[in-house]
């Protein structure tokens, strides 16, 4: 995949064929903000091309923030967009994060920030921490954890954006085409390639379709056995299909078990949040039967620590 050459590039600014590319294409910045040119070498269209694929796939760590722009880049940890949402602001022509930080004590300029951003997103922010050292900005990969680029997190993105095209394309195409599909996928992954769903259907031997293998959505599956199994194949793939849903939530869940007989059960738990919103708390106590003898359930008057939230719901629960 060309990506990776792209991704090379990027991160290996020192090797000769990416300054051979800087010189000619990109002298004044990175690869990510090159044009193609009016005469491009069959190479270089080639990984322009696939540019995208990086685009879509890469986003900023924080270091001293000279490299990222506010409002252009990809920097906070938002994965849906990772990009600033505010309004752009006048800074004096130097939109950079680094001039939302204090050189002197290696902290953000709180009230700057607060000035430049909307509420929520100022607090966002704000909550990214610092490197004393304040190191170079550094390009991550963001389909694995580990920061570094896969072809196989980059095939999906590539996947992805053909898919994208295809339904743009389409002068035809339902503009909620996207969502049906996105729909389609979740369905087919939770009854057919989930842990618990591969585990049922793993046992299905006489099945033509191995489907805890298969790459066809649920809807494609039903199609094939009913043009090449039988009557019966079909109900069985539709009422086990009805009994994994149960299945999965309580897979999911921790179990509640009784106490002992004559005994009873307190189960607390308590919320607080990071909008100064109050914290809320509640209780339920059950007999040896599983039966309900009582429950509270309560708003705190103001936001407290999840410390302190759960110092109380035990004394609730207790007394």
């Amino acid at each position: 995949m060309l990506a990776k050459q792209d991704w090379r590039l990027l991160t290996n600014k020192n090797s000769l064929v990416a300054k051979i590319f800087k010189e000619k294409y990109y002298p004044n910045g990175d690869v990510l903000k090159a044009k193609r040119g009016s005469n491009p070498s069959y190479a270089w269209r080639s990984i322009y091309n696939n540019l995208e694929v990086i685009h879509r796939g890469t986003r900023w760590r924080m270091g001293n923030g000279k490299m990222i722009n506010i409002w252009d880049d990809k920097w906070l940890p938002t994965p849906t967009s990772y990009k600033v949402i505010s309004p752009p602001r006048d800074l004096d022509d130097f939109p950079m994060v680094s001039s939302l930080i204090d050189d002197g004590t290696k902290s953000w300029k709180s009230n700057l920030v607060r000035e430049l951003s909307l509420p929520f997103e100022a607090e966002t922010i704000l909550r990214i921490p610092l490197s004393y050292n304040l190191p170079d900005d550094k390009i991550i990969w963001v389909g694995n954890k580990g920061g570094e680029f896969s072809i196989k997190s980059a095939y999906h993105i590539a996947a992805n954006k053909v898919d994208a095209q295809v339904i743009g394309e389409s002068s035809s195409g339902d503009v909620r085409a996207p969502f049906w599909k996105k729909v389609c996928e979740s369905t087919t992954h939770a009854l057919i390639h989930c842990d618990v769903a591969a585990n049922v259907w793993s046992n299905w031997t006489e099945c033509h379709i191995k489907l805890p293998d298969t790459i066809y959505e649920i809807s494609d599956i039903a199609l094939k056995l009913l043009n090449n199994g039988t009557n019966q194949d079909l109900k069985t793939l539709f009422s086990t299909s009805w009994f994994i849903c149960p299945m999965k939530t309580i897979s999911n869940q921790s179990r509640w078990t009784a106490p002992p007989s004559s005994y009873y059960k307190i189960n607390v738990n308590g919320t607080t949040s990071q909008d100064h919103r109050p914290s809320s708390i509640g209780a339920i106590i059950r007999d040896s039967n599983g039966l309900v003898t009582a429950t509270i359930s309560k708003t705190l008057p103001v936001q407290n620590s999840v410390e302190e939230v759960e110092a109380i719901v035990l004394e609730i629960g207790y007394y």
